[in-house]
């Protein structure tokens, strides 16, 4: 199986050490059954300049990924957050490597805060040429690029790649427009519409998977949000899901019912959990226990960087 890791990543001197470095650290074992190919957008904001230089950062890069990994480092001459999304996401298309593939967005001040070896076995049960898109972190809806997501390749073609469905464009940040693409809202974005068909693609799927007994909580399934008009389209359907297992060989399945905030689990296995989802449509996976954390506040912090408000912010700071 190959997996395609898209970083988007500024110079933090030995800040890497804690994100991306821990990443491979843990998982270095776990991660020999894929074919990895890393590829990662260097920008230097005008800030950092006097603080730290791109050499530092390449240097570092080459030593705490692991050599088996196919790297790619793009120097980008031009800093921007939706500069370095393009960049990144153009390098995947060119790979061409679209059967058997996860697309992982992985940003470079993210921390594995918590090991779960089984995060990849549950991403695996779940079938790979279907449209899936997985997270493991607190408070990421669909749409977010929190701690992922990571993709299918084909929830990549369909949800997440709007360079080459030649929907971007430099208004804003790449996740709001890719928000707005998924929303299925027809509306403007910049000076042209976004407008996703959803006629035959009205169906979203927000899944909840709990492993090893790890408390559930309804109130954390965000119906609320996705029920908001002005983010989603009235006329897609939200259908959600939880699954529980302990050892990833039994398994127990239940809807949602919010009116007595309960879920009806019921004993079964995977193969008809999945039928469940065979549906057209987006299916969406939170993963819990969650692993990944932010942080990379306290680091803007020092440094003061303030995140973006307009697109000429440069690499999303000001």
């Amino acid at each position: 199986m190959n997996l395609i890791i898209l970083t988007t990543a500024i110079t933090r001197g030995e800040f890497h050490r804690k994100s991306i470095g821990k990443f491979y650290e843990l998982y270095n074992d776990i991660l020999k059954d894929f074919n990895i190919y890393h590829i990662i957008n260097l920008d230097l904001p005008d800030k950092l300049k006097d603080k730290f230089i791109k050499k530092e950062t390449i240097n570092l890069f080459n030593e705490i990924i692991p050599k088996s990994v196919n790297l790619t480092i793009i120097d980008n001459e031009n800093p921007g957050f939706l500069t370095a999304y393009k960049n990144v996401v153009k390098k995947c298309v060119e790979l061409k490597l679209k059967k058997n593939t996860l697309v992982w967005w992985f940003e470079d001040d993210w921390d594995v805060s918590d090991f779960n070896p089984n995060l990849f076995n549950i991403i695996r049960l779940f079938p790979i040429e279907k449209s899936f898109a997985f997270n493991s972190v607190q408070g990421s809806p669909l749409g977010s690029f929190r701690g992922g997501p990571i993709m299918t390749y084909k929830y990549f073609e369909k949800y997440f790649d709007i360079v080459t469905n030649n929907i971007a464009n430099n208004t804003c940040d790449p996740e709001r427009q890719v928000s707005r693409w998924i929303s299925g809202i027809n509306r403007t974005n910049g000076r042209k519409k976004i407008h996703r068909n959803i006629a035959n693609d009205n169906i979203i799927n927000i899944i909840f998977f709990y492993f090893e007994g790890c408390k559930i909580n309804i109130k954390e399934i965000p119906s609320w949000y996705y029920s908001r008009e002005n983010k989603y389209n009235k006329n897609l359907i939200f259908k959600y899901h939880a699954i529980k297992s302990t050892n990833l060989t039994d398994f127990e399945y239940g809807e949602v019912d919010f009116i007595n905030n309960l879920i009806h689990f019921k004993k079964t296995n995977i193969k008809e959990i999945i039928n469940i989802f065979n549906q057209k449509g987006i299916k969406y996976v939170c993963i819990k226990p969650y692993i990944f954390s932010d942080i990379g506040r306290q680091f803007n912090k020092e440094n003061k960087l303030i995140k973006w408000s307009t697109i000429n912010d440069n690499t999303s700071y000001i």
